[in-house]
This record gives C-alpha cells, sequence and structure tokens, in this order.
C-alpha cells in the first residue's frame, strides 16, 4: 500500500490488515485442529474447542465490518485505499465461512466416536484435507505480504483440491455400494469433504480479492470463463 501524508491513515489500514490476517490465523487454527483429530494426535484439541473458536471468527467478522464502514466515512478513500477496504470486507466474509465450514466437520466428527486409524471410510479425507491446509495458509501468507503474483499462484492450487474431491467422492460411494451398512458414515465423509471442497473455493475468493485490491483487477469473470471452458 502507498504511503499518506497521514501516517494516521496508514496505521489504521495496517490494523485493519492485521485483523484480517489474524481471523485468517483462527481460521487455520480450526482446520489444523481437525487435521489432528482425525489423525488421533494425543495433544489434539478437542472439537468443541474447534467449534468455540468460531464464536471468535465470527466477531472478527463483525468487528473488521464496522472498521471498513467507519474508515470510508471517516476517510473517503479513493483508488488503492477503496479496494483494499472493500477487499478486506470481502474476504472477512470468505473467512467467517470457511470458519462456518470448519464447524460442519467438526459436527460430523462429533456425532459418533471414531477411531479414525483403522476407520477407511474417513481416512479418505486425508489428502483432501492437507490441500485445504494447504491453500489457507498460502492464503495467510497472501494476505501479510499481499502479494499479488502469490495470490495468481493461488487461484491455480484450486484444481487440485476439486480433483482430491471428486476422488473421495467415487471412492466412498463405491465403499457405500459394496456395504450398505457404511452408508450413514460415508454420507458423514461426503459431506465433510464438500465442507473442505467450499474451504478451497473460499481460499480462491480470497486471493481474487487480494489481486482486486493491489492490481484493480477484478479476475473473478476470467476464472468461470476458465472453469467453463474445462467442460
Amino acid at each position: 500500500m502507498e504511503k499518506h501524508i497521514f501516517t494516521r491513515f496508514d496505521d489504521e489500514l495496517n490494523n485493519l490488515q492485521n485483523m484480517v490476517v489474524d481471523m485468517a490465523n483462527l481460521c487455520e487454527k480450526q482446520l489444523h485442529a481437525i487435521s489432528a483429530f482425525l489423525r488421533q494426535d494425543p495433544i489434539s484439541e478437542s472439537l468443541r474447542d474447534i467449534v468455540n473458536v468460531d464464536a471468535l471468527t465470527n466477531q472478527y467478522h463483525i468487528d473488521i465490518n464496522k472498521e471498513c464502514v467507519r474508515l470510508i466515512a471517516k476517510r473517503s478513500p479513493v483508488a488503492s485505499d477503496l479496494r483494499f477496504i472493500t477487499a478486506c470486507d470481502r474476504i472477512a466474509t470468505d473467512l467467517e465461512r470457511i470458519g462456518d465450514e470448519n464447524c460442519k466437520i467438526a459436527y460430523l466428527l462429533e456425532e459418533e466416536p471414531i477411531d479414525v486409524q483403522k476407520d477407511k471410510i474417513w481416512k479418505e479425507l486425508y489428502g483432501t484435507i492437507r490441500l485445504a491446509k494447504t491453500m489457507l495458509n498460502s492464503c495467510i501468507g497472501v494476505l501479510s505480504r499481499l502479494d499479488a503474483e502469490a495470490a495468481e499462484a493461488l487461484l491455480k492450487d484450486d484444481d487440485d483440491l476439486d480433483t482430491s474431491y471428486n476422488s473421495v467422492t467415487r471412492q466412498l460411494m463405491s465403499y457405500m455400494i459394496e456395504d450398505n451398512t457404511l452408508i450413514t458414515k460415508g454420507i458423514d465423509v461426503l459431506m465433510a469433504a464438500k465442507s473442505l471442497e467450499r474451504i478451497g473455493d473460499h481460499c480462491i475468493n480470497i486471493a481474487e480479492s487480494i489481486i482486486y485490491a493491489i492490481d484493480g483487477e477484478d479476475v473473478r469473470m476470467r476464472r468461470d470463463f476458465e472453469v467453463a471452458n474445462k467442460h
């Protein structure tokens, strides 16, 4: 971001950026905790702790929205400053939805005790959750550095996550066809996999918002065109 004559405005914009990064870190903490639980890490947080973090992300969403409104009303920003503020508001919305998807997975895991290490159904998520974690971590780097080039690279990562999600879906359907006693559990894992796929979609939205904030280019239509041409 460009420096301003009034350094107070710079401080306010930096504070807004830090709020968004802190919110993203909370979402990453949730996802890491889910991954640790699936792998039965002895130091993993409880599923209830994962859900409780969602209250913090919701509050960040509210606070960031209020700060964006305040800055627009007080500073009357234009050009890159206005783009940055509106992008932060959009990013906070995507992060709040990532937190919601994390909670959905936690609730699914909470429904019944599972021995994940011996459960081939839940093990199918390992690769997908690893990719989702990588994308979210990349988002945090992009947000911290305001790196449009890294954001462009992140747009391509969603293909790997989509491929993993489709593979998991096919494998789970195969399990359920072979053994109908696995249908209930299989549906739960399918829902968890869908949440991970949506987390990837929100990471893409965040990358698009960063590109818009820095370069002024709205790449959403470009992305839709590229996706349409794949089919």
